[in-house]
């Protein structure tokens, strides 16, 4: 009895990681193929950044940590600029006119690209929990796959970027 419920409490553990590991990306691994919807129903597709270090943010208008994190991106927003590294945001399963409303509320300077999506990059990257921050390098491959970072988390991430790069 008792190694048959060691037996279901190790195959539930299994599946219950499975998910958050499956799809997961690594340091290193090449972006995805992957496309998006602009605000202006454009198609994006990530491709057009090969050459492009990127910073992709995932969440929503309503998420009080992903406004934090869009703060935070903001405040280091000429160190971006002075390297050259996109910004992209991405907005999950919202419609159209919030996020628009959001962002003409909002004093921030926008991220380089907005997207909407509709459930396809947050399955890809089998998103749970918001705001998440992919940073991707100039070779299409990813730096780091994270949470929410600090001013001074995020500063260090893009040197750590710009370094591999020299």
């Amino acid at each position: 009895m008792r190694d048959r419920l060691k037996f279901i409490a190790t195959l539930l553990l299994a599946l219950l990681i499975l998910p958050v590991t499956c799809f997961a990306l690594q340091k290193g691994d090449e972006f995805p193929k992957l496309s998006g919807q602009t605000l202006e129903t454009d198609n994006f597709d990530f491709a057009q950044l090969k050459g492009t270090p990127f910073i992709l943010k995932i969440g929503t208008t309503w998420c009080p940590s992903c406004k934090e994190q869009s703060t935070t991106i903001a405040e280091i927003g000429n160190l971006l600029t002075k390297h050259g590294i996109k910004y992209v945001d991405v907005y999950v399963q919202e419609p159209v006119a919030v996020v628009k409303k959001s962002l003409t509320n909002s004093k921030m300077k926008p991220a380089d690209f907005v997207l909407i999506d509709q459930g396809e990059i947050a399955k890809r990257f089998n998103i749970y929990t918001i705001p998440r921050m992919i940073i991707v390098d100039q070779h299409f491959n990813l730096h780091s796959d994270t949470g929410p970072l600090t001013k001074d988390e995020l500063t260090s991430e893009i040197n750590q970027l710009l370094a591999a790069q020299r």
